[in-house]
């Protein structure tokens, strides 16, 4: 079979809406080639061996696994990172994090950060790829995000802290410039659970309590303790969580809070700061 008709083919058997695009990727992945290899040689004939991968993958895809988890990798601020089943893939949207900080902090500042619930790393290690002067940390509950996290330091060549822990609790008072998280936001009995790519991935790093905001509201509570006067917590949320998240940061201290929104319009992310000093109470 040939590299054209084996992508008439399987495009018409994936339920996506970038049903070519997967095909392409998955014949490139098994093949090795790029995506304009196959633009270019589209009548080169598919080995019987090459073509039963393809056959396996495609089954795949069209089960629903995600292309990321099926080819092992996702780009992200066109850096690659590894994937896997123990994480969330990383997604476009939450590059408008990077870009935030990439517009608000001077990039040979000298600051001390911390990414909660990093899973493969793709915040700190882009923020460390692009400041290179901060002490990035990065900490996740999952033994095997954290894994996954280091190894994805070690590909893009940088340096950051990894830890095994829950959010900022092995953290001291007034010791961070800057708490950034994309942390689960997803109410517990959301049907979009069930629906699409995000069936496989892991439900503890997507759900947080019956409104979807238990974490946030931790996250809040802990980083007004060790984010220093004038810091800042930047926390990616749900498109209708703006208002919500809004009210928890100024619940537990925080000033200047507004909320951005994503390359669709949509609210994405809320920013504060905080400008006085936590209370010992």
């Amino acid at each position: 079979m040939q590299i054209q008709q084996w992508l008439a083919k399987a495009h018409t058997q994936i339920q996506s809406d970038s049903a070519m695009l997967d095909a392409k990727l998955l014949l490139s992945f098994v093949l090795n080639k790029s995506t304009t290899y196959l633009f270019t040689w589209p009548e080169q004939t598919i080995s019987e061996t090459d073509l039963a991968k393809a056959e396996e993958v495609l089954q795949q895809r069209i089960k629903g696994l995600p292309i990321a988890y099926i080819l092992g990798q996702q780009e992200f601020f066109s850096l690659p990172f590894y994937c896997n089943a123990s994480t969330l893939i990383p997604r476009p949207d939450t590059e408008c994090l990077i870009e935030f900080c990439l517009n608000e902090f001077d990039p040979k500042s000298s600051k001390t950060i911390v990414d909660l619930g990093t899973g493969t790393g793709a915040i700190a290690i882009t923020l460390k790829s692009e400041f290179e002067n901060w002490t990035v940390n990065a900490v996740d509950v999952q033994k095997g995000a954290c894994e996954l996290a280091i190894k994805n330091a070690q590909r893009n060549k940088v340096d950051i802290h990894v830890s095994n822990s829950s959010w900022l609790d092995n953290f001291k008072t007034d010791s961070l410039d800057i708490v950034i998280s994309n942390p689960p936001y997803i109410e517990e009995n959301d049907h979009h659970l069930d629906e699409g790519d995000v069936r496989f991935e892991p439900k503890t790093a997507l759900t947080s309590g019956v409104d979807g905001l238990d974490d946030i509201r931790i996250i809040a509570k802990q980083s007004f303790e060790c984010l220093i006067v004038n810091g800042y917590l930047i926390v990616e949320h749900g498109y209708n969580q703006a208002k919500a998240v809004t009210d928890i940061f100024i619940q537990h201290g925080f000033s200047h809070v507004e909320s951005f929104q994503d390359y669709a319009s949509n609210d994405r992310f809320t920013v504060g700061i905080k400008h006085t000093i936590a209370s010992s109470n």
